[in-house]
């Protein structure tokens, strides 16, 4: 999904198919991620949330990235994915090594995702081994059982899907630690949140638009078409810029400012149409209970050194911190 191509072999299902084809494989996981499924998944997240806060509550300082933002949504990734627990940081490594070798080390960044896609393949001939079992509840039985144009689901779609939903783990982090920063350089909004929590999920959507941890996406041109006075030629690739439409001023009245009060209903951080994000409501439960456990808890958080804050680096489409230490008062589990 890059200009240029980085000269992946296959396709990402169902983001690199086109209607009505990428709409059959999007009806196999829009059950799994709906939003009543959330819902019923809370308990879960926030029990995630808050052993991972236990785990560094009572040092006083911490990197929230490792200990928080990126830990509960690579957990939660790899329960979805059919992986232990304790394997998220070394599957999600794999996955920073090969977006981060992409543009200079094709071979690099290939052999980071086959090692990855490996994992995968085990797991895939575990369970079907096993055959069916009546407490998996990660994505393989649905996967295994599920038909397209009446036929069963190939490995490889199976495991591009697989793929794709890993690479859901950063943005879910970036979003949350960059949010976090945010409010530790702003003490009023960080303190009108904590006075009223229920304004979490909407900060969720405002700083989904204000930050876009995906940036954009490329898509090729399918026929001659006029856009913004601009002749895009059939075949041609261009890019997609969802944080660009984000900060646009003709939708959003002083874009460049996190308010809570504006209308945010047009966003586009999660994408549109046929390809919008199918975990959008699993990244809002994430952002709000991993909000709400630290301004929580630990609601007095200050960036400890800011010259050691992280973050992507621009020659990803992903956009967010990636390192946020921080020093807090410390208490009991």
């Amino acid at each position: 999904m890059t200009i240029p191509p980085l000269g992946q072999t296959g396709r990402l299902v169902p983001l690199e198919e086109d209607a009505p084809r990428n709409l059959k494989f999007r009806k196999l996981l829009s059950s799994f991620y709906s939003a009543g499924r959330v819902r019923e998944r809370m308990p879960e997240l926030r029990r995630l949330a808050r052993e991972s806060v236990d785990a560094v509550v009572s040092e006083g300082a911490c990197d929230l990235v490792t200990a928080l933002t990126l830990r509960v949504p690579g957990v939660v990734t790899m329960r979805d994915l059919g992986l232990p627990d304790d394997r998220w940081f070394e599957i999600d490594s794999l996955v920073h090594q090969a977006l981060l070798a992409a543009p200079h080390d094709l071979a690099g960044a290939r052999d980071h995702a086959q090692r990855i896609t490996m994992a995968l393949v085990e797991e895939l001939d575990v369970r079907r081994e096993c055959g069916t079992d009546t407490t998996d509840r990660s994505l393989f039985p649905l996967l295994l059982a599920g038909r397209v144009d009446g036929e069963p689901v190939s490995d490889e779609d199976i495991l591009s899907m697989l793929y794709l939903i890993l690479l859901g783990i950063d943005p879910v982090s970036s979003l949350t630690a960059t949010a976090l920063l945010h409010l530790e350089e702003h003490p009023s909004l960080r303190a009108r949140l904590i006075a009223d929590p229920a304004l979490i999920p909407r900060a969720a959507d405002e700083y989904l638009r204000w930050m876009s941890p995906v940036q954009g996406t490329a898509r090729t041109v399918a026929e001659h078409v006029e856009l913004g006075g601009r002749t895009l030629r059939a075949g041609e690739r261009v890019f997609v810029s969802w944080a660009s439409a984000n900060r646009d001023e003709a939708v959003f009245a002083d874009p460049d400012t996190v308010d809570l009060d504006r209308d945010i209903s047009g966003h586009l951080a999660f994408g549109a149409g046929s390809h919008y994000c199918l975990g959008a409501s699993l990244v809002r439960a994430l952002f709000t209970v991993m909000l709400e456990e630290v301004l929580t808890r630990i609601p007095d958080y200050r960036v400890s050194d800011r010259a050691a804050v992280t973050w992507f680096p621009d020659i990803t489409s992903f956009y967010g911190v990636t390192s946020l230490p921080v020093r807090f008062t410390p208490r009991s589990g």
